[in-house]
């Protein structure tokens, strides 16, 4: 899967990612994760996210929400003037966990969706 996802032969990678699914179904962190990060390269911003969400859920912890943060912010420089990306990357910052920010720090994660839906 690693290996098509890295030579960019993105229709072999979905079949292989689809017959993971179909034989481990719900079961597959990073089936889901690498299919987001393909629907992220093909500018399909709502199934990305989508596919974060049930890497996250499958996983049973939050890790995900700060890649998602990460390739989000990534898309923002790329599209800046793409609504969708803004959206997307406010609601993921809003998910983010607290636990993930470094200690002493603080973070209100609803302050900071708003500060990205206000750019």
């Amino acid at each position: 899967m690693f290996h098509y996802f890295a030579q960019g032969d993105y229709i072999e990678c979905k079949s292989l990612i689809g017959e993971i699914q179909s034989k481990y179904p719900e079961k597959n962190e990073t089936a889901f994760h690498v299919r987001g990060l393909i629907a992220r390269n093909e500018g399909d911003l709502d199934e990305a996210m989508e596919c974060f969400h049930k890497a996250y859920e499958v996983s049973g912890k939050n890790k995900n929400v700060p890649i998602a943060v990460e390739q989000l912010k990534k898309a923002s420089e790329v599209m800046k003037d793409n609504p969708k990306v803004w959206f997307w990357l406010a609601k993921a910052i809003y998910h983010f966990p607290a636990e993930k920010m470094q200690q002493g720090k603080t973070f209100n994660p609803v302050e900071a969706a708003r500060t990205v839906l206000m750019k």
